[in-house]
């Protein structure tokens, strides 16, 4: 999976499950709000792993 599809996912499951929204704009809210706590509490992934690595093992 790339990591849109995985972002997505968890868009699903998180904010967007129970569907039980009055309208778009509930919707709207709900997946702005969630984005905004995703970005202040996601952390940068550092990769470590090269391709030398890799060949030598």
């Amino acid at each position: 999976m790339n990591q849109v599809e995985i972002y997505f996912s968890v868009v699903q499951r998180k904010a967007l499950t129970p569907d039980d929204f009055r309208d778009l704009d509930d919707v709207t809210e709900r997946i702005l709000s969630f984005q905004d706590r995703y970005n202040a509490t996601a952390l940068s992934f550092d990769q470590d792993f090269t391709r030398t690595d890799l060949k030598t093992n």
